[in-house]
């Protein structure tokens, strides 16, 4: 079993390295999310974006989840941010 620190994301997220960019490939700026750390190391790097007050809640929700349930409550709504943001790759790319 993994350590509870490294609460493991599944399905891992595929995500944009670089939004609204000129991308060449996919490959070029993809990037796999695994764990809580991986998610909230890429909302602390996003400096970009259009609502960087929900960006904060992400990265408040995602730095103080602490029980199970918080934890995939502060993944979903960093998803949900993901997708707001046009960051997440459509699952089967």
């Amino acid at each position: 079993m993994a350590d509870e620190t490294e609460f493991l994301i599944h399905p891992e997220l595929q995500v944009r390295g670089e939004p609204y960019r000129g991308i060449r490939s996919l490959s070029d700026s993809r990037r796999t999310l695994r764990t809580i750390d991986d998610a909230l190391a890429f909302a602390r790097e996003h400096r970009q974006g259009r609502d960087a007050a929900h960006r904060e809640e992400v990265i408040r929700r995602l730095e103080s989840a602490r029980t199970r349930e918080q934890k995939l409550d502060a993944i979903n709504t960093f998803r949900a941010w993901l997708e707001d943001e046009n960051l997440l790759f459509p699952t089967g790319f």
